[in-house]
């Protein structure tokens, strides 16, 4: 009895796992297929967009060239805010340097709106140009407390990759 016992906690540990492993996919999915949809759009009605992510969540940016600043998009049902679920977090690479998204409060400096070479006021840690490429980044999803990572790559080309291989 002790040892059926002990290989069905076995087998119940094993099958959690791969759940575990399998939401870690579906999430890092759902982000890949948002970026295309941002990108689609972004060519289509020839705007440029972008994401901005913090620890828990991420959300879709758009830029309005005649005030040079990025404002969150409202009232779409594709591209809003998302939260990841409670036992995961982002970390998120930029040409190698790993930027903080602890803090998503960001400094609001003054500037003249008409200066075109000041940058734009909350520029977006991701871009995604109305020419169809995004600035490239990795976003590595983490769950807790099973410390497991998933890789997503986006490529100066536009294309993006996920490493399917969970760490």
């Amino acid at each position: 009895v002790a040892l059926i016992g002990i290989i069905s906690s076995v087998i119940i540990l094993s099958i959690d796992l791969l759940r575990n492993d399998e939401d870690l996919r579906q999430e890092s999915q759902r982000i890949i297929s948002l970026l295309k949809i941002a990108q689609d759009e972004a060519v289509i009605q020839s705007k440029d967009l972008g994401i901005n992510l913090e620890l828990h969540g991420y959300h879709f940016v758009e830029y309005e060239p005649f005030l040079n600043q990025w404002n969150k998009i409202q009232n779409d049902n594709l591209l809003g805010s998302y939260q990841l679920s409670k036992n995961y977090e982002f970390m998120l690479f930029i040409e190698g340097t790993e930027i903080n998204l602890s803090n998503p409060e960001k400094k609001k400096e003054k500037r003249d709106v008409f200066d075109m070479f000041t940058p734009a006021q909350n520029a977006p840690h991701i871009m995604i140009l109305s020419s169809g490429y995004n600035s490239p980044f990795e976003i590595i999803i983490s769950s807790y407390p099973e410390n497991k990572n998933l890789k997503i790559q986006g490529l100066p080309n536009g294309s993006f990759k996920i490493d399917d291989e969970v760490i």
